[in-house]
Protein backbone atom coordinates (compact mmCIF):
# COMPACT_ATOMS: atom_id res chain seq x y z
CA UNK A 1 0.00 0.00 0.00
CA UNK A 2 2.95 2.28 1.09
CA UNK A 3 4.27 1.75 -2.49
CA UNK A 4 1.09 2.41 -4.37
CA UNK A 5 0.18 5.64 -2.43
CA UNK A 6 4.28 6.97 -3.26
CA UNK A 7 3.50 7.23 -6.96
CA UNK A 8 1.88 10.65 -6.02
CA UNK A 9 4.24 12.37 -4.30
CA UNK A 10 1.85 13.75 -1.56
CA UNK A 11 4.23 16.94 -1.26
CA UNK A 12 6.05 18.60 -4.31
CA UNK A 13 10.14 18.59 -4.40
CA UNK A 14 10.46 22.46 -3.30
CA UNK A 15 12.23 24.57 -0.23
CA UNK A 16 8.64 25.05 0.77
CA UNK A 17 8.33 21.31 1.06
CA UNK A 18 12.28 21.31 3.52
CA UNK A 19 11.32 24.17 5.32
CA UNK A 20 7.87 21.79 6.39
CA UNK A 21 9.44 18.84 6.99
CA UNK A 22 12.40 20.78 9.48
CA UNK A 23 9.05 22.70 11.27
CA UNK A 24 7.68 19.20 11.60
CA UNK A 25 10.99 18.30 13.48
CA UNK A 26 11.09 20.88 15.57
CA UNK A 27 7.19 20.72 16.45
CA UNK A 28 8.02 17.33 17.21
CA UNK A 29 10.98 18.12 19.10
CA UNK A 30 8.82 21.05 20.94
CA UNK A 31 5.72 19.52 22.27
CA UNK A 32 2.63 20.82 21.68
CA UNK A 33 2.05 24.50 22.90
CA UNK A 34 -1.91 24.98 23.15
CA UNK A 35 -3.46 21.86 24.79
CA UNK A 36 -6.10 23.59 26.81
CA UNK A 37 -8.83 26.45 26.88
CA UNK A 38 -8.46 29.06 28.85
CA UNK A 39 -12.16 30.83 28.32
CA UNK A 40 -15.33 28.38 26.85
CA UNK A 41 -14.28 27.66 23.33
CA UNK A 42 -16.50 27.96 19.75
CA UNK A 43 -19.94 26.10 20.12
CA UNK A 44 -22.86 26.15 18.66
CA UNK A 45 -24.99 29.63 18.58
CA UNK A 46 -22.00 31.46 18.10
CA UNK A 47 -20.88 33.75 15.20
CA UNK A 48 -18.03 32.17 12.97
CA UNK A 49 -14.78 33.81 12.88
CA UNK A 50 -14.05 35.33 9.31
CA UNK A 51 -10.28 35.57 8.90
CA UNK A 52 -9.02 36.14 4.99
CA UNK A 53 -7.15 32.81 3.89
CA UNK A 54 -5.46 31.93 0.38
CA UNK A 55 -7.81 29.86 -2.10
CA UNK A 56 -5.17 27.22 -2.97
CA UNK A 57 -7.01 26.09 -6.22
CA UNK A 58 -6.80 30.00 -7.89
CA UNK A 59 -4.51 31.66 -5.45
CA UNK A 60 -6.85 34.55 -4.27
CA UNK A 61 -7.25 35.55 -0.92
CA UNK A 62 -11.08 35.06 -0.12
CA UNK A 63 -12.82 36.27 3.38
CA UNK A 64 -14.09 32.92 5.06
CA UNK A 65 -17.80 34.48 5.31
CA UNK A 66 -17.97 34.41 1.41
CA UNK A 67 -18.78 30.73 1.65
CA UNK A 68 -21.58 30.62 3.86
CA UNK A 69 -23.05 33.65 2.41
CA UNK A 70 -25.91 32.11 0.62
CA UNK A 71 -26.46 28.71 2.02
CA UNK A 72 -24.63 26.69 4.98
CA UNK A 73 -20.95 25.45 4.10
CA UNK A 74 -19.04 22.51 6.50
CA UNK A 75 -16.00 23.69 7.16
CA UNK A 76 -13.26 20.88 8.03
CA UNK A 77 -9.62 22.12 9.31
CA UNK A 78 -7.21 19.53 8.51
CA UNK A 79 -4.67 17.97 10.27
CA UNK A 80 -0.87 18.44 8.28
CA UNK A 81 -0.03 16.89 5.07
CA UNK A 82 1.71 13.84 6.49
CA UNK A 83 -0.45 12.44 8.95
CA UNK A 84 -2.13 9.46 7.82
CA UNK A 85 -5.18 10.40 9.15
CA UNK A 86 -5.79 12.79 6.50
CA UNK A 87 -5.55 10.46 3.71
CA UNK A 88 -8.37 7.70 5.46
CA UNK A 89 -10.36 11.29 5.82
CA UNK A 90 -10.12 12.37 2.24
CA UNK A 91 -11.23 8.95 1.15
CA UNK A 92 -14.24 9.51 3.58
CA UNK A 93 -14.83 12.79 2.47
CA UNK A 94 -15.51 11.41 -1.28
CA UNK A 95 -18.06 9.42 0.18
CA UNK A 96 -19.77 11.70 2.00
CA UNK A 97 -19.94 14.22 -0.84
CA UNK A 98 -22.85 12.11 -2.02
CA UNK A 99 -24.48 13.25 0.83
CA UNK A 100 -23.49 17.24 0.73
CA UNK A 101 -24.18 17.83 -2.82
CA UNK A 102 -27.76 17.16 -2.63
CA UNK A 103 -28.02 19.83 -0.50
CA UNK A 104 -26.36 22.56 -1.74
CA UNK A 105 -24.10 22.65 0.61
CA UNK A 106 -20.50 24.15 0.18
CA UNK A 107 -17.69 22.14 1.71
CA UNK A 108 -14.60 24.23 2.96
CA UNK A 109 -11.04 21.78 4.02
CA UNK A 110 -8.75 24.80 5.75
CA UNK A 111 -5.49 22.97 5.60
CA UNK A 112 -1.80 24.29 6.83
CA UNK A 113 0.95 25.30 4.06
CA UNK A 114 0.89 27.23 1.23
CA UNK A 115 -0.97 26.66 -2.51
CA UNK A 116 1.41 24.07 -4.28
CA UNK A 117 1.93 21.65 -1.22
CA UNK A 118 -1.77 21.87 -1.27
CA UNK A 119 -2.46 21.35 -4.83
CA UNK A 120 0.15 18.77 -4.59
CA UNK A 121 -1.65 16.65 -2.03
CA UNK A 122 -5.14 17.24 -3.30
CA UNK A 123 -4.26 15.48 -6.12
CA UNK A 124 -2.32 12.33 -4.43
CA UNK A 125 -5.59 12.11 -2.50
CA UNK A 126 -8.62 12.65 -5.27
CA UNK A 127 -10.06 15.70 -3.32
CA UNK A 128 -13.32 16.53 -5.75
CA UNK A 129 -12.86 19.61 -7.60
CA UNK A 130 -15.54 21.08 -5.63
CA UNK A 131 -14.13 21.40 -2.15
CA UNK A 132 -13.13 24.23 -1.79
CA UNK A 133 -9.41 24.08 -0.46
CA UNK A 134 -8.16 27.25 1.76
CA UNK A 135 -4.33 27.35 3.33
CA UNK A 136 -3.67 28.94 6.63
CA UNK A 137 0.08 28.73 7.06
CA UNK A 138 -0.06 30.56 10.33
CA UNK A 139 -3.01 29.09 12.04
CA UNK A 140 -4.68 32.12 12.05
CA UNK A 141 -8.06 30.32 11.54
CA UNK A 142 -7.20 26.93 13.70
CA UNK A 143 -6.89 29.19 16.29
CA UNK A 144 -9.46 31.90 15.65
CA UNK A 145 -11.93 28.63 16.07
CA UNK A 146 -10.49 27.51 19.11
CA UNK A 147 -8.68 24.51 17.90
CA UNK A 148 -5.97 23.23 20.06
CA UNK A 149 -2.64 21.27 19.94
CA UNK A 150 -3.06 17.10 21.09
CA UNK A 151 0.07 15.29 22.14
CA UNK A 152 1.60 12.16 21.68
CA UNK A 153 -1.53 10.40 23.08
CA UNK A 154 -3.95 11.47 20.45
CA UNK A 155 -2.02 10.89 17.53
CA UNK A 156 1.15 8.34 18.41
CA UNK A 157 -1.42 5.71 20.50
CA UNK A 158 -0.54 2.91 18.51
CA UNK A 159 3.06 3.78 17.75
CA UNK A 160 6.38 2.35 19.80
CA UNK A 161 7.05 3.53 23.16
CA UNK A 162 10.11 5.45 21.80
CA UNK A 163 7.39 8.17 19.78
CA UNK A 164 5.19 8.22 22.81
CA UNK A 165 8.33 9.55 24.75
CA UNK A 166 9.20 11.76 21.73
CA UNK A 167 12.37 10.62 20.92
CA UNK A 168 14.40 12.44 19.01
CA UNK A 169 16.10 9.66 17.17
CA UNK A 170 13.57 8.12 16.49
CA UNK A 171 11.69 11.19 15.13
CA UNK A 172 14.28 11.69 12.98
CA UNK A 173 14.41 8.31 11.80
CA UNK A 174 10.72 8.52 10.89
CA UNK A 175 11.00 11.90 9.23
CA UNK A 176 13.55 10.46 6.35
CA UNK A 177 11.82 7.42 6.05
CA UNK A 178 8.64 9.47 5.26
CA UNK A 179 9.95 11.30 2.90
CA UNK A 180 11.82 8.93 1.09
CA UNK A 181 7.93 7.34 0.33
CA UNK A 182 6.77 10.65 -1.20
CA UNK A 183 4.85 11.42 2.06
CA UNK A 184 6.97 13.55 4.55
CA UNK A 185 5.88 14.70 8.01
CA UNK A 186 5.17 18.61 7.53
CA UNK A 187 4.08 21.66 9.60
CA UNK A 188 2.76 21.55 12.77
CA UNK A 189 2.49 18.02 14.12
CA UNK A 190 0.06 18.66 16.82
CA UNK A 191 -2.66 20.31 15.72
CA UNK A 192 -6.24 18.46 16.09
CA UNK A 193 -8.57 18.05 13.38
CA UNK A 194 -12.16 19.78 13.69
CA UNK A 195 -15.63 20.13 11.40
CA UNK A 196 -17.94 22.83 11.56
CA UNK A 197 -21.48 23.23 10.39
CA UNK A 198 -22.11 27.43 10.04
CA UNK A 199 -25.63 28.73 8.67
CA UNK A 200 -26.11 31.58 6.38
CA UNK A 201 -26.56 33.98 9.11
CA UNK A 202 -22.73 33.29 9.98
CA UNK A 203 -23.97 31.54 12.97
CA UNK A 204 -22.35 27.97 13.88
CA UNK A 205 -24.74 25.16 13.40
CA UNK A 206 -22.43 22.79 14.65
CA UNK A 207 -19.23 22.07 16.47
CA UNK A 208 -17.18 18.74 16.30
CA UNK A 209 -13.45 19.22 17.28
CA UNK A 210 -11.84 15.34 17.19
CA UNK A 211 -10.51 14.12 20.60
CA UNK A 212 -7.48 12.34 18.66
CA UNK A 213 -6.37 12.57 14.96
CA UNK A 214 -8.87 9.50 13.41
CA UNK A 215 -11.88 10.34 15.86
CA UNK A 216 -14.14 10.42 12.79
CA UNK A 217 -17.16 12.08 13.27
CA UNK A 218 -20.63 10.25 11.31
CA UNK A 219 -21.65 12.09 8.62
CA UNK A 220 -25.33 11.68 9.02
CA UNK A 221 -24.66 14.16 11.84
CA UNK A 222 -23.38 16.64 9.11
CA UNK A 223 -26.33 16.21 7.17
CA UNK A 224 -28.94 16.73 10.44
CA UNK A 225 -26.71 20.13 10.88
CA UNK A 226 -26.72 21.49 7.34
CA UNK A 227 -30.79 20.72 7.34
CA UNK A 228 -31.10 22.46 10.73
CA UNK A 229 -29.26 25.30 9.49
CA UNK A 230 -31.47 24.83 6.54
CA UNK A 231 -34.72 25.31 8.82
CA UNK A 232 -35.84 22.10 7.78
CA UNK A 233 -36.65 21.60 11.03
CA UNK A 234 -38.34 24.89 12.62
CA UNK A 235 -38.62 24.33 16.84
CA UNK A 236 -41.85 26.36 18.71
Amino acid sequence: IMNAEAAQPHQPDSPQTDAACNRWFETYRNGPVQTRWTSVPLQAGDVAPSPKLKDARTDQTVTLDYYWSDGPALVIFWRHFGCSCGRERAARLIEEMNLYRPLKAKVVIICQGEPERAQTYLKANFIPDDVVVLVDATEEAYRAFDITDCGPIEVLFDAPDEYLKRDLDAGQSLAKERKASGMPLVDNAWLLPAEFVIAENGLIAYAYRHQFCENWIDPRVHVAAIRTALGDFETN
